[in-house]
């Protein structure tokens, strides 16, 4: 039996061909005996700065997402991190491996967040990251309520935006408005290339230098520098993509929906969330040949269930199998 993967929150909707049609050129151009040029990360800096209209000084390169933010939890987070609850497991895991104290900030029933509790936890750090849109539920939260965090807050703002291109609205504008602000983002989500590893953040020219200093020598391959710069000629390629993938989500929220006896979360990323009760509800899926990611649950529920989205014959055999599994747990 073969396995869909829908656990990793991986772009699958890009074709298989064009990354291959990519990766050809690349393997052409690219001399692995060589470690990366400064021209060869130019190049991608200036490309992500055309592509979001940013200043090319403001940009900073990283091995994925998740070395910036071991990078900005180290430079920035010692006097404490504060983060929404639930969020990434990665800065779970980064302050415990660097011994910085962390306060989580619960959701609220709806998604909002307590204005109290938050401020309460910053007056204790240093750094507070917020995720938008959110992993593992899949939400956003407003853009005034992260510019008055912005405005307020003494120590660095975080905003991890790596799902953005899925979303209504992103924020990599806000380093040019805020000097305590850092933007992430990656190639990872919107592009389709996971397995690379190659992230960057946005930041004031002058935290941006800050952090380069601390950076990796050579922190991106060559190969991942080529790729990426190939990624971003052809944009509106992609944007055609993240819009399918809007209306698969839209199809996939609506046809959950219709599933009474569970909570779906509306989505502004690449999956889609939902709560339930329904006992061992990862391994069933398994047992059908489909990868989906648990959570322990969150309002009460027992667990969170992630899905992550693919084309829409597969997300429709998907809330087939949701609604048997769900129906096959209430008639016990």
């Amino acid at each position: 039996m073969n396995l869909v993967k829908l656990d990793a929150n991986e772009n699958l909707l890009i074709p298989r061909q064009l990354t291959e049609e990519l990766m050809t050129k690349v393997i052409k151009e690219v001399d692995p005996r060589l470690y990366p040029s400064d021209n060869e990360k130019l190049e991608v800096v200036e490309k992500i700065s055309n592509y979001l209209n940013v200043d090319k000084k403001e940009v900073v390169l990283g091995t994925g997402a998740d070395q910036l933010i071991d990078l900005l939890i180290t430079l920035f987070g010692s006097k404490g991190v504060t983060l929404l609850y639930p969020s990434f497991s990665s800065y779970f895991s980064a302050c415990k491996l660097h011994n910085v104290p962390l306060a989580t900030v619960a959701f609220n029933r709806d998604f909002s967040i307590n204005n109290g509790s938050l401020f309460s936890a910053l007056k204790k750090s240093s750094l507070f990251v917020l995720c938008r849109p959110n992993n593992p539920t899949g939400n956003s939260i407003d853009e005034s309520f992260v510019l008055e965090v912005a405005e307020s807050f003494n120590g660095v703002v975080a905003i991890d935006e790596v799902y953005g291109e899925f979303s209504d609205s992103q924020l990599h504008y806000l380093p040019n408005k805020f000097k305590n602000v850092v933007v992430l983002k990656s190639f990872s989500k919107s592009f389709g290339a996971a397995g690379l590893r190659i992230g960057y953040l946005i930041a004031n020219e002058s935290l941006a230098e800050t952090i380069s200093k601390y950076q990796f020598l050579y922190p991106v391959t060559n190969f991942s520098l080529k790729y990426a710069s190939y990624l971003l000629d052809n944009v509106k390629t992609f944007k055609k993509y993240w819009q399918e993938l809007r209306e698969v989500r839209s199809w996939f929220f609506n046809e959950l929906s219709n599933i009474s006896s569970i909570e779906v979360i509306p989505s502004q990323t690449n999956f889609v969330s939902f709560l339930t009760n329904a006992e061992d509800f990862k391994n069933k899926m398994l047992l059908r040949g489909y990868a989906i990611r648990e959570f322990d649950g969150i309002f009460g529920y027992k667990k969170l269930i992630r899905v992550t989205l693919s084309s829409l014959i597969v997300m429709k055999e998907v809330s087939k199998l949701i609604r048997e599994i769900v129906t096959e747990g209430e008639t016990k």
